[in-house]
């Protein structure tokens, strides 16, 4: 029994994985200035990225923690209440923000649930009565910078961790960035 257990998790890691993978690797490529997803003047020295857990998904928090142990930057794990503190208060050193932005349902299709249909293949054709919505959701994370107070919105993903592990290696590149360092003594 714990042999088919076994199997069955590893079969299912081998399916989820690459998905995983092919996610993280597509919200990279889609996180930079230019597209809109990560604001201009980021990563600047003296900057202070302030990641916001958001206290009402527990899974999500728990990730987006663990997830930026591996950002090389300079961070502080705050709640939404803290960005109101006076000790956050200096625009110039704690600018940009880090947030999940919530989670949405989409609508994937639709399946013809009356009796002699059940086999059909999902359309994205709503064919009336009979017929019931499949549904994913989706979690989208995104930068605000304080100081423009605008939103900066990444991509959305039912692989949130993917998510956060691609915006942690596209702002790590950042500030890695040689005018992004700050000058020597």
């Amino acid at each position: 029994m714990l042999r088919c257990l076994r199997l069955g998790v590893a079969i299912a890691l081998m399916a989820v994985l690459p998905a995983c993978l092919l996610v993280r690797a597509m919200g990279r490529a889609s996180l930079n200035v230019e597209d809109g997803t990560i604001p201009p003047g980021f990563g600047q020295p003296g900057q202070v990225l302030l990641v916001v857990l958001m206290g009402d998904n527990k899974s999500v928090d728990e990730h987006t923690r663990a997830g930026f142990e591996a950002y090389r930057g300079p961070y502080r794990i705050v709640s939404p209440n803290d960005l109101a503190s006076p000790a956050l208060a200096d625009m110039s050193k704690y600018r940009f923000v880090f947030a999940h932005m919530g989670v949405h349902t989409v609508v994937t299709g639709y399946t013809n649930t009356a009796p002699g249909h059940e086999s059909e293949p999902v359309t994205l054709v709503h064919g009336g009565p009979g017929y019931s919505a499949q549904t994913a959701r989706s979690s989208q994370f995104a930068m605000t910078d304080r100081k423009e107070n605008k939103i900066y919105p990444g991509p959305t993903s039912s692989f949130f961790r993917a998510i956060i592990d691609a915006y942690v290696d596209r702002l790590n590149e950042i500030v890695a960035a040689p005018g992004n360092k700050p000058a020597p003594g």
